[in-house]
This record gives C-alpha cells, structure tokens and sequence, in this order.
C-alpha cells in the first residue's frame, strides 16, 4: 500500500500536533513531521502526473475526473493527503488527488482513466498515483527510465492532420471536422475552427490514422461555450470505418463519466486490446444531445 512503511499511527500523531494551542510549537512539530513524511515517501511508488504531449513537448498536470460525488477531507499538504491514503481505514487507497486552492484531498481506491488537463503554472488539483498499474507507471516513467526514442513515439499526436470522416456538419460556419485535427488547441469557436455536428443523431467525429495503432490515450479540447454538449462522450476505436457510425459498434477506449465544462481539456485512458486500430472515433453519450462540438481531438500510442 502507498505509503506502507508509515505507522499506522502517524494519523493520530498529526491530530494530536493539531490540537496544540501554542502556534510556535505546532508549527515546530508540524516541520517535523512533514521532513519525516518525505523522508519515506521518497522510498515509496508516488508519482505526480505530469503529463507529456507531444507537437511541442508541453507538460501539464492532471486532475482526475473518475468520481460523481466530490467527496473531500480537509489537509494542509500533499504530504498529509498521502499520509490519510496510507492510513484509510475504509479501503485501499491507490490514488488521490491534492486540491490545493482548497486544501482539501480526494482518496480514491482505484487508478483513474479520465483527467482534465492543466498547465503546470495550475496547482489547484494535482493527481498522485501509486504505479501498480503499468499503463500508469509506463505514461509517467518513460523519461525517467531513458526511454527517449520510445518517449519520442509515444508523445507524437498521431491524429494531426489526418483525414477525417463525421456525420452531417452545422452549417454555415467553420465547422468541417477536419478542424479536430489542424493542431490548434483554441476553443474559441467562431473565431478559430471546431468540429461541430447537426442536429441530427447519432452524432460522430472520426480520424483515420492511415494505419494501425495501439492508442494509449486520447485528449479533446472543448469549446469556449456549451461545453456541456460534450458531457459524457464515448471514445472508440475500430479497424475500419462505416458510412454511418453507430453507437458500440466499435471497440470500446472510454466513456467519461461526467458534465463537460467550456474551455476544457479532457483525456481519456484508453482500454487495452491484443490488437491495434487504425480509426478513433468520437461520439455523443446519446441521440438526444442534439449538437457534437470537437475543437481538437488528438490521439496518442504507437
């Protein structure tokens, strides 16, 4: 577990340094504790999620979205949060995120798949994980392992300027889908282009990728406005392409589990297959949204 080697006690500990009335000692002890709690997570498995895209090798970090009801302990640190995660009496804690702006902290027992991405100047929620999950520990370790060349692939966006496919466009307007993919990541539709359906269901957005690859993750930029229109879009993936795209008739990559917000960035861990795929497709969660709106979609694997 995160963080084994803290006593199960250390939780108590913390409270009873809480509950000191003398600010200069409570703030000596907290110091304490805090190089102690350092001193052994950095023997342990905690890794902080910054992520690496490819086009100019920008980094962000992430914040998990895997969750419907925002659940928060209140924490001074990330040092705390991790310490809670070590000693929850209630479940396994493989991951959590450290809201920061709030000082208040998400344990989760399970890795995450679906994050909102964030410049690293934005530390309002960070997401810490614990690599028991290989896909995990191989998104965040290639650079430390050395891997460059494999790094190299699997930071390149595989989707950019691909063809693409979608079902009829809102018109008139900068809309052709093949906006998704000219590597512009602004949402602010009218002025730059986005992919943006009619009203007319099942809506889909697709990209070929000219050949067959095994996605990892996928990331889609909403627009400035509306941005619920995306909430809950499905990802999928397929080795061939129809007319008319229909809903699960494809392999799955993932569906995101929550209300889309505007001007948001959005990944999506894809599900594994022994197999790879050569289109990706995005779809609206059910026939009675009445728009899709894509403002990039880019696909990441090799």
């Amino acid at each position: 577990m995160l963080l084994a080697s803290v006593d199960k006690y250390s939780r108590s500990l913390l409270n009873a340094i809480n509950d000191i009335n003398m600010s200069f000692i409570k703030h000596y002890m907290l110091v304490i504790l805090h190089c102690w709690l350092l001193s052994v997570s950095a023997s342990q498995n905690i890794y902080l999620t910054t992520w690496q895209f490819g086009l100019f090798n920008e980094k962000f970090f992430v914040c998990s979205e895997d969750f419907q009801t925002k659940s928060t302990v209140a924490v001074n640190s990330t040092l705390e949060c991790a310490l809670l995660c070590a000693t929850t009496q209630f479940s396994k804690c493989l991951s959590f995120n450290f809201l920061a702006s709030q000082n208040q902290c998400q344990i989760f027992p399970y890795l995450s798949k679906h994050f909102n991405a964030r410049s690293v100047t934005d530390k309002s929620c960070l997401y810490y994980y614990q690599s028991e999950l290989l896909m995990l520990k191989f998104f965040f370790s290639l650079k430390q392992q050395g891997n460059q060349s494999l790094l190299a692939n699997v930071s390149v966006n595989s989707a950019l300027q691909k063809p693409t496919y979608s079902s009829p466009l809102y018109l008139p307007g900068p809309t052709f889908s093949n906006y998704s993919v000219d590597g512009i990541r602004s949402g602010f539709f009218p002025s730059v282009g986005c992919f943006h359906s009619a009203q007319s269901p099942p809506s889909w957005l697709a990209v070929d990728l000219l050949e067959t690859f095994v996605v990892y993750y996928v990331m889609l930029v909403n627009r400035d406005a509306v941005g619920e229109r995306l909430s809950r879009y499905i990802v999928g993936l397929n080795r061939s392409l129809r007319s008319v795209v229909k809903r699960w008739d494809y392999d799955l990559c993932g569906q995101y589990p929550k209300v889309t917000v505007s001007a948001s960035w959005y990944i999506t861990l894809c599900n594994s297959y022994s197999y790879a795929h050569r289109y990706v497709i995005v779809q609206s969660a059910n026939d009675t949204d009445q728009y899709l709106t894509v403002c990039e979609l880019e696909v990441y694997g090799q």
